[in-house]
């Protein structure tokens, strides 16, 4: 809901606005009502858009998947504003921090910072924009149930983890004790 209370939200690949009825303290709760038509804000420019969240100015954020791999801005009216995030579909190779894999949920918190959760394994990934659009970090999740894969006997900052749903390359760096997505080698859905 924006702040006048109106209801944004995803139908196909539209996105619209539905001016909610006013509600009388007096009547019943299971009154049925009828909606007003849906308002179209986004008619097209959306291949796949899986959710909504908005800003202190209202404007709209939209995770759209297909192609895109990205999150769409648009005014409160609808217009686009810009893009979050590298375009272009998952695929194998160097891992780019700054291009999302499957985006999907989306808040915008208090210090005014866009969280991206992605439906992806290759990495599990919650990465944080600014409204801007400029990546500022990601955080990385851990391999299937928290085991398996190998370190390259010849480069111990190499680790290789591989199971049914792909192969992924990680940097250890074993001073600080983290690591890094380095490159995707093997998506089956590719095959």
């Amino acid at each position: 809901f924006d702040r006048s209370g109106r209801l944004v939200a995803i139908s196909g690949k539209q996105l619209v606005r539905v001016t909610m009825p006013a509600l009388h303290a007096a009547a019943p709760t299971t009154q049925t009502t009828t909606l007003a038509k849906p308002e179209v804000l986004v008619a097209d420019g959306l291949e796949d858009p899986q959710q909504i969240a908005l800003d202190d100015d209202g404007n709209l954020y939209v995770s759209d998947r297909g192609k895109s791999q990205q999150v769409k801005v648009f005014s409160s009216d609808g217009h686009p504003l810009r893009t979050i995030g590298e375009p272009g579909g998952s695929g194998v190779g160097v891992s780019d921090p700054t291009h999302m894999n499957q985006p999907n949920g989306l808040t915008i918190d208090g210090l005014g910072r866009l969280w991206v959760s992605e439906t992806d394994f290759l990495p599990k990934r919650l990465s944080v924009w600014t409204v801007d659009g400029k990546f500022v970090q990601a955080f990385y999740g851990p391999p299937h149930y928290g085991g398996g894969g190998s370190v390259d006997p010849l480069d111990k900052t190499r680790f290789f983890y591989a199971d049914g749903g792909g192969g992924l390359e990680l940097k250890l760096d074993w001073e600080n004790g983290t690591s890094r997505p380095v490159a995707v080698y093997l998506r089956p859905e590719l095959d």
